[in-house]
């Protein structure tokens, strides 16, 4: 991003970038193995397999926009904005399946008797024990999303400031595909052009508390993955996405107090509010695969929630000779409620169901020791988060939603500099592990049944930087 100063009031904005993302599922394998009275067999059928993929991005995003200063005779603030965003990107997806149906399944007393290593060889295939069949899938998707923008800022007294915009985006992306095994083959395009106003508001009470008014219109666009029809099969669940899926139009309102009884301190309440066109979620498909899809689930959803964010000084000192080291020790705390809720004409609690991946309680509490003297300085953070229970995937057609439990999560990371060239890095991630589980609701009169339970494990790294 760079900035040129064509006159004393207009300047010129330009950056450009490039992100190149790689993923891959190594050697997935996949065996099934029955057991009966007297032992134990490979189940026989397509049910032993080997599993590569490759996902490979490139996002491309270029901006440039002209600044035009204003003089308001306050704080000379307001300016005229305009300008072109663009972004660019390409999603390659290439798996490569291998099933070795199992013919002649064998027999093992116990379970370490069974090496599948042994079992699955040359030899034994060329003897009919097993046989081996190739499947490749292939799915690309391009974005093209072209932008221009166009933003009024105006401070009207030393308490009114105003900020009205509009952004024009064309989108289009094409979708080819060719996979599950050949069932799926085709392309598809999505074509939209959106005109997007916003209005922001801000009106200072006095010099510690102010208020806030924002509203805006904005679209979400389906995922890669969720508009390609391959179907992806996980360890716990298959997934399919959806060619018929359409981007969702929200629309936002918030209002915003913000309090600071110092420069470094703030209280703030928020309010906000969305209705969402078309909303896009996963659910769970009654059929006899049993697999998760994507759809516009709903003709609309609502979301309303509100939020509490504090930053305060426990102690601040000055010291050093000239009092300019600090020694502060500070606490934060951010904490929301959302309320979110549409009606699914397919769900099975047609009252309304939450939206999948909105936990309806989240809270965030920092404890943060700085101290700084000359060239050292340290800085230990205590990070600790919660978030409740929400839908993992919205049930259908009589099944329950599944359900991702609450967590609560510890982090610590220190950062100490040591002079002005070498400093040290500890980050601990994850010290509580806690256990990850889906859950379907229960029926009525049944109980709940865990669907995964997985530990993330904790992770700590230690890191050691010179800067020259």
């Amino acid at each position: 991003m760079t900035n040129w100063g064509v006159t004393k009031e207009l300047s010129l904005d330009a950056g450009i970038s490039y992100n190149l993302v790689n993923g891959n599922e190594p050697d997935r394998r996949i065996n099934n193995i029955t057991k009966s009275s007297d032992g134990y067999s490979l189940l026989r059928g397509n049910s032993q397999q080997r599993y590569f993929s490759s996902l490979n991005e490139g996002d491309l995003n270029i901006k440039t926009g002209f600044v035009y200063r204003l003089r308001d005779n306050i704080e000379e603030i307001s300016s005229i904005r305009l300008g072109y965003i663009g972004r660019i990107v390409d999603d390659n997806f290439e798996s490569t399946e291998y099933n070795m149906p199992t013919y002649s399944s064998g027999h093992f007393s116990s379970l370490t008797e069974i090496v599948l290593d042994d079992y699955y060889t040359q030899e034994n295939f060329l003897n009919g024990r097993f046989g081996l069949q190739k499947n490749i899938d292939i799915y690309d998707v391009k974005k093209y999303i072209h932008s221009l923008y166009t933003e009024f800022t105006y401070q009207f007294s030393s308490r009114w400031i105003a900020n009205v915009g509009v952004k024009y985006d064309n989108i289009d992306i094409q979708v080819d595909y060719d996979v599950n095994k050949g069932g799926s083959k085709g392309s598809n395009k999505i074509e939209k052009n959106y005109f997007l106003p916003s209005l922001n508001l801000k009106y200072n009470l006095n010099a510690k508390n102010s208020l806030r008014l924002g509203a805006s219109k904005t679209y979400t666009l389906p995922q890669s993955k969720e508009i390609s029809p391959y179907r992806y099969v996980g360890v716990n669940f298959s997934s399919q996405g959806n060619t018929k899926l359409k981007p969702s139009n929200n629309y936002n309102v918030d209002l915003k107090w913000d309090f600071n009884p110092t420069p470094t301190e703030l209280i703030s309440l928020t309010a906000f509010y969305k209705y969402i066109k078309n909303p896009i979620s996963r659910i769970e498909v009654a059929s006899a695969g049993g697999y998760l899809s994507y759809e516009n689930i709903a003709d609309h959803a609502t979301v309303a929630g509100a939020e509490i964010e504090v930053r305060k000084n426990i102690f601040t000192h000055s010291i050093g000779v000239n009092g300019d080291g600090a020694n502060r020790l500070s606490l934060g705390l951010n904490s929301s409620y959302i309320h979110t809720n549409a009606k699914m004409p397919l769900a099975t609690v047609t009252t309304g169901s939450q939206l999948e991946g909105a936990a309806p309680w989240i809270a965030n509490f920092d404890l943060s020791y700085n101290y700084a003297k000359g060239d050292f300085s340290l800085v230990n953070t205590l990070i600790l988060n919660y978030i409740g229970e929400k839908v993992y995937t919205i049930g259908t057609q009589g099944f329950q939603d599944i359900m991702e439990n609450s967590l609560v999560t510890l982090d610590f990371v220190s950062q100490a500099r040591l002079n002005k060239h070498v400093s040290l890095n500890l980050k601990a991630r994850n010290l509580l592990n806690p256990a990850h589980k889906l859950v379907r609701k229960a029926n009525e009169g049944g109980d709940k049944v865990v669907l995964g339970n997985y530990k993330k494990g904790i992770n700590i790294s230690l890191g050691v930087s010179y800067i020259f």
